[in-house]
């Protein structure tokens, strides 16, 4: 799943259009076509439950579509998620991140800056005021917009903050960082010098501080665990769990953030954000954002709880392995829980207030369990699912969805169990 962009109160009708893809409910790749009118969209806004819709939503051609937000639904920073659902179509779960438009401030940073140069210097011209000064040292400070950077520059003599940037730069060519390693033993600050790929930090009050004297939002941790100290808000970390990149966010706001290749061992999540290609291991509170392509450890006592009232949308949801074969999944208050493809067995917990929601899609014969703690609100289930249905009487379980293949497969397991 890609994660999309839009400004915050973008107010260009067409740059406000989320893409959608609808496949059959039965294969899960033939595209479905002319659902136009009958597929009903609803939204979520930065993590509240799901409403009805107000934007518009066409057809393309070939199974793609687009919702056309209204500029309401993109007025809050976070994310804006979408879920389109059809009776012919299986559960599209779409996200879209909400970023501030700071164009305007941008543009009053950089007149501040140029009033604080000598008006030789701001014209780029070369006379006894400049000296040697070459003029892209000066298109550097001009276009750093900000009066931090016009600090660094004086501080580093005569390194303009491009080239600044570029010692950020990391080697395979994905952009700019700061980069951290628990075992380099590094708290400094020094620009230029520090959080550099040959020279990591390895605290987390230095990755902030680094970052925002660089304007830099993107972290790239190798081994050891980063434990946040502070808010981490819309910022991204990445890194390979499999090197032993872990992360906690210790309970510190990372709204809007993205974690991608991580261990992540948080207790509690605090803020709506996005994991992708992440370990989560189990016992995890506070979830909501989207989950895509993760590993669960679950298994055990392992569980992960939905944030109270919170959203959250998983795809492509894997178990550790064959041995940890149970994901649990808690729902929390009238949360709404996404989930579009488990692998092994899923049990679904704690669906018990009304306006709660949840819907698991599946192509791999996934096992679901609804537990006896699911006493109210709504578990739909769509495609090829074996069912182990415990709920209480008041929790409406449609089944309308599951494929033939399914209904089989349970009512298989159901006699199994008698005899």
């Amino acid at each position: 799943m890609t994660t999309l962009q839009i400004e915050l109160n973008e107010d260009t009708q067409a740059s406000r259009r989320i893409p959608v893809y609808l496949v059959d409910i039965t294969d899960g790749f033939t595209p479905e076509t002319g659902l136009a009118g009958s597929a009903v969209v609803t939204v979520s806004k930065n993590g509240a439950a799901l409403g009805a819709s107000g934007g518009t939503f066409a057809e393309v051609s070939a199974g793609w579509y687009y919702y056309e937000a209204t500029a309401g639904e993109v007025d809050t920073l976070g994310f804006l998620a979408i879920n389109v659902a059809d009776a012919a179509a299986r559960v599209f779960p779409g996200l879209v991140q909400i970023i501030p438009a700071d164009q305007t401030a941008l543009l009053a940073q950089h007149t501040e800056t140029q009033s604080r140069l000598p008006a030789t210097l701001v014209g780029g011209r070369m006379d006894s005021d400049v000296g040697n000064m070459q003029v892209g040292v000066v298109d550097g400070i001009v276009d750093a917009g900000a009066e931090e950077a016009v600090a660094d520059h004086v501080a580093l003599g005569t390194m303009g903050r491009a080239a600044l940037l570029d010692l950020y730069r990391d080697g395979d060519g994905k952009g700019i960082a700061i980069f951290y390693d628990v075992d380099a033993s590094n708290i400094n600050t020094v620009l230029g010098e520090d959080g550099t790929q040959d020279n990591p930090v390895s605290s987390a009050a230095a990755v902030m501080s680094l970052g925002t004297a660089l304007g830099i939002k993107r972290a790239v941790l190798d081994v050891g665990l980063l434990t946040l100290d502070q808010d981490f808000e819309f910022w991204r970390f990445e890194g390979d769990w499999e090197r032993g990149s872990q992360m906690d966010t210790a309970g510190f706001s990372v709204l809007g953030a993205l974690f991608r290749g991580l261990n992540v061992v948080t207790a509690a999540q605090n803020g709506f954000a996005a994991f992708q290609q992440c370990f989560l291991y189990g016992n995890m509170t506070g979830l909501g954002g989207a989950y895509t392509n993760c590993i669960m450890k679950g298994g055990g006592t392992g569980s992960f709880t939905v944030s109270t009232g919170g959203f959250a949308v998983f795809y492509d949801m894997r178990r550790y392995n064959k041995e940890d074969s149970e994901i649990t999944l808690v729902s929390n208050g009238a949360s709404q829980i996404l989930v579009n493809g488990v692998d092994g067995s899923l049990i679904v917990q704690g669906t018990d207030t009304a306006g709660a929601r949840v819907e698991v899609s599946s192509a791999h014969g996934a096992r679901v369990v609804l537990d006896a703690s699911n006493t109210n609100g709504t578990i739909v289930l769509a495609g090829l699912i074996e069912l182990d249905d415990q709920s209480g009487a008041g929790c409406a379980v449609d089944v309308s969805r599951v494929t033939v293949d399914g209904l089989e497969k349970t009512a298989a397991a159901i006699l199994g169990s008698v005899v």
